[in-house]
């Protein structure tokens, strides 16, 4: 079973597909094995909008999608594609904030974060940040101008790479990322009380996603239906 994840849902990704593998899942007398490839947003829209290979049957976005809603969490992202939603499952709901050393000075801790590109969550992260330090609003000329600095800042390092330097005690460095990616050497900086979901999205067969990858799919977020996985 193809299963891409936004890269902040690495721990969400990898605790449910574990669990799931450990409940020795089938379907029509196939063993299910899911494999886990990761992609931001923009990456997989992109993929799911691409002209060759099979698609993933089951994504794990970070937050909604473009013009998502209640009754249609695929919104407009996956319109004119050859792909087609399912169903949807909430794994997930996460505080945003970013990780630090916990060797780290309290003034390199609350010090502007490094926004890894790769990651939605670096979007989300810079909004609430944003949201928080100007609570009161600001004109458009100076809201542009902050969008440019947050634009500017974000960095070509993975989140898996910003994520293992902090974890191996980089004092002078703080990322946004889940408190799931810290470790026992890192400390979580909550951004106010704003979060972020993780659903578990899956697709119906077509002509690109095959039959029994779409059974997989379905037999997949059946068990993340009835285990919860919220992390």
């Amino acid at each position: 079973l193809n299963v891409i994840a936004d890269p902040s849902a690495r721990a969400t990704a990898e605790k449910l597909t574990s669990d799931y593998s450990k409940s020795n899942p089938s379907t029509h007398d196939s063993c299910i094995t899911p494999k886990i490839a990761y992609a931001n947003t923009a990456q997989a829209i992109a993929l799911f909008h691409s002209s060759e290979g099979d698609l993933p049957a089951a994504w794990i976005p970070a937050g909604s999608l473009p013009g998502a809603t209640q009754n249609n969490p695929g919104g407009t992202a996956l319109d004119g594609s050859e792909a087609e939603i399912d169903s949807s499952v909430l794994v997930a709901r996460q505080q945003l904030g970013t990780i630090h050393s916990k060797n780290s000075t309290k003034d390199k801790a609350s010090s502007a974060p490094m926004y890894p590109r790769d990651s939605t969550w670096s979007a989300y992260a810079a909004s609430a940040q944003f949201a928080k330090d100007h609570p009161s609003g600001m004109d458009l000329q100076a809201r542009d101008s902050s969008a440019r600095e947050v634009a500017a800042t974000l960095s070509p390092t993975s989140l898996s790479d910003a994520v293992s330097s902090v974890s191996s005690g980089n004092e002078d460095l703080s990322v946004a990322a889940p408190q799931s990616l810290g470790g026992d050497n890192t400390e979580f900086s909550p951004i106010g009380d704003a979060t972020v979901d993780f659903p578990l999205l899956t697709m119906s067969s077509s002509p690109r996603v095959t039959e029994y990858q779409a059974r997989a799919a379905a037999n997949f977020s059946e068990f993340a239906r009835s285990h919860s996985c919220l992390l």
